[in-house]
């Protein structure tokens, strides 16, 4: 492993590299000539590899300039064809085993950019990763005067069954975007990449960008640390429907995107997070139950009244009245052994508590929801729900799990009641986010579909 080539040993680890020659350069302006690979992992992590080669002044041993100095700020590289700009983080693990003993210096990166010189872009193509349905992605459509063009890797077959059987992140597909504005392509594939990760009940993400110039050359290039998460065989929408799915969510989703931006991403890692298999069981339950207090916040806002007061200052006045009875009627009617320092405590707490009279009950909350997005619950499943997240938040277990689960509670299994609470998230979040069609049933998980709804 020495100079340019030890990337040949191992660029099948990683989802991209590139090499050159360059310069570290420090926050005060120091330089350090370098040889250098950037690498990003399949997961998503990047990082630059550098080593000293006498081109400056500093000399040789790029560690000891680090050491010497603080981590750099930049990379930059220069050649005949292209121009690289790499901003840094920080020292790191070795990327590769044999890296440290062969005087390379590993350092995490926040993102990297790279232009060839006297070339355009006018359209961008995107490395997708966990994309993988049993017939490889090969659409087409316009959306909004914008042309998609999805392909599979070569190898699909190799790589997708690699990926289902490791349970690991895999670029498995490519996204091109008829669009020469980099940052529109990039909203754009960022909208393909949650409506597929909603269909396919993983995370389906962009994990770099190239910009392609008429002949379908490489003329710019964006990395960065990617958002991923493990492949999960566990899809909300049949195979078959998937591009449907795509293009007719995508307007409406477009825009609930746009106006709930960090909502939105909070909202579907949620739910991917709940699905992920790499967890216990019952931290899988409680991650659902977080997804409708995430959905009940995003619709009806935080700390939601249970009492319609007239006025805000009516309801002020209503909680000082109340706390001031507790204070003064409280005591009287407390046991008569009790010390005035637990009589205080009791009434402290009862007044603390008194704030809570004034707050929508978590069963009343999921109701004024569900209204909101107009869908209707049966009361049993609301209870149920609430029952089991309640055992799940304050218990740590589920509710067959208890000592004495309640004589028709129809779970016997964890397996079952975690499925079940699934398929009751996976129906409000996907009207949520405004679907209204059919999706699988991933609490049978034998491929049958909860129906469509109208509204």
């Amino acid at each position: 492993m020495t100079e340019f080539s030890m990337h040949f040993e191992w660029l099948d680890k990683f989802a991209w590299h590139v090499a050159g020659r360059g310069f570290l350069e420090f926050r005060h302006g120091q330089q350090v000539g370098v040889d250098w690979q950037l690498v990003q992992t399949s997961a998503g992590r990047l990082f630059v590899l550098a080593k000293g080669n006498g081109t400056t002044e500093l000399g040789h041993d790029a560690l000891q300039m680090l050491l010497h100095f603080e981590s750099p700020s930049q990379l930059l590289s220069k050649d005949e064809e292209w121009a690289t700009r790499i901003q840094m983080l920080s020292l790191s693990s070795a990327a590769h085993p044999d890296a440290e003993a062969n005087g390379w210096i590993s350092i995490s990166a926040h993102s990297a950019e790279r232009s060839r010189k006297g070339a355009a872009a006018t359209a961008h193509r995107f490395a997708i990763s966990n994309l993988a349905p049993d017939r490889p992605p090969t659409e087409e459509w316009a959306q909004n005067g914008y042309k998609l063009i999805w392909r599979p890797v070569d190898e699909y077959a190799r790589v997708i069954s690699t990926l289902r059987t490791l349970h690991r992140i895999a670029v498995t597909a490519t996204l091109t975007i008829e669009i020469g504005d980099h940052v529109e392509a990039a909203r754009v594939a960022d909208v393909a990449c949650d409506l597929a990760s909603y269909a396919c009940g993983c995370r389906i993400q962009w994990a770099y960008q190239e910009g392609l110039d008429v002949n379908g050359l490489p003329v710019t290039g964006f990395i960065s640390n990617a958002i991923t998460g493990p492949y999960v065989g566990l899809p909300l929408i049949k195979e078959d429907a998937l591009w449907e799915f795509m293009q007719q969510q995508w307007n409406s989703y477009a825009a609930f995107r746009a106006e709930n931006l960090s909502q939105a991403r909070r909202l579907l890692g949620l739910l991917l997070n709940a699905t992920a298999d790499d967890d216990f069981m019952e931290l899988r339950g409680s991650k659902l139950a977080t997804t409708i207090d995430a959905v009940v916040t995003m619709v009806i806002g935080t700390n939601p009244e249970a009492v319609p007061f007239l006025s805000a200052r009516t309801r002020k006045a209503f909680g000082k009245a109340l706390r001031e009875f507790i204070r003064t009627d409280l005591p009287s009617r407390l046991r008569e052994d009790l010390s005035p320092e637990i009589v205080d405590a009791v009434v402290s707490e009862m007044t603390d508590k008194s704030n809570e009279l004034l707050r929508l009950s978590f069963r009343n909350a999921i109701r004024r929801t569900c209204n909101a997005i107009q869908i209707e619950l049966e009361e049993a499943d609301i209870s149920r729900f609430v029952r089991a997240r309640n055992e799940l938040i304050h218990e740590g277990r589920y509710v067959c799990q208890s000592p004495a689960p309640p004589g028709d509670w129809p779970f016997a299994k964890t397996a079952e009641e975690y499925f079940w609470m699934l398929r009751f998230v996976d129906r409000v979040v996907l009207r949520t986010i405004k679907y209204r069609g059919a999706f699988l049933d991933r609490c049978t998980r034998d491929g049958s579909e909860v129906p469509a709804e109208s509204g």
